[in-house]
């Protein structure tokens, strides 16, 4: 099994502000996906976590984007259903208290699944 990984390496992109006012740097905010499986057969049910993702005041919200139009936010784990064959790229981005964020993505592989 081949396992892509994509992430932020720049620290600036990596500890950008979505906006706030006076938000200050802290000690890096990192994003850590995992799921389970990263491959099998149409319809596939992957398990996402993200409890690795850390900051040293805490994360404070996360997003998900799945690679198929679907998002969701706030929850550390989920579960997802890949109904067609492809590859998805799921991304997690963590925000910390001060509204800091990173990113990490891995991809999903989704095989035909031939009767």
């Amino acid at each position: 099994i081949r396992i892509d990984l994509y992430s932020n390496i720049d620290y600036e992109s990596q500890q950008k502000s979505r906006g706030k006012a006076g938000a200050k740097k802290t000690a890096a905010t990192t994003a850590k996906i995992t799921a389970d499986p990263l491959e099998g057969k149409a319809p596939l049910t992957v398990s996402f976590d993200s409890s690795e993702s850390f900051d040293d005041h805490g994360i404070t919200d996360r997003e998900w984007s799945l690679g198929d139009n679907t998002t969701a936010s706030g929850v550390p784990s989920l579960d997802h259903l890949y109904r067609d064959p492809g590859e998805y790229v799921a991304t997690l981005t963590v925000f910390d208290e001060a509204d800091l964020s990173n990113s990490q993505s891995l991809v999903i592989k989704v095989l035909e699944n031939k009767l």
